[in-house]
């Protein structure tokens, strides 16, 4: 039996140091975010997918999670009004 490395499942080796960082920060991030600090929260999710982006496939679920997660707290943030309405 051999074994094959799937890259759009496993983290790129050399940076797979980073992704239970990543993982804390996003867990913190979503602790602020029900909180109500969505700038704090944003600022870890952003950190978060930094690393991941490094570490992991493009198209990598956990990446995808983090992404979803920054789209739901920029819905969260009051709209703002253009001055010509």
């Amino acid at each position: 039996m051999s074994f094959h490395l799937n890259m759009e499942i496993n983290p790129i080796q050399e940076r797979a140091f980073a992704l239970p960082e990543a993982l804390a920060l996003d867990g913190q991030a979503f602790e602020l975010g029900r909180a109500g600090d969505l700038q704090g929260a944003e600022r870890l999710h952003l950190q978060a997918l930094e690393m991941k982006e490094q570490s992991l496939p493009p198209s990598h679920t956990s990446t995808a999670i983090t992404l979803n997660a920054l789209g739901e707290l920029y819905l969260k943030r009051p709209v703002l009004r253009s001055s010509s309405t």
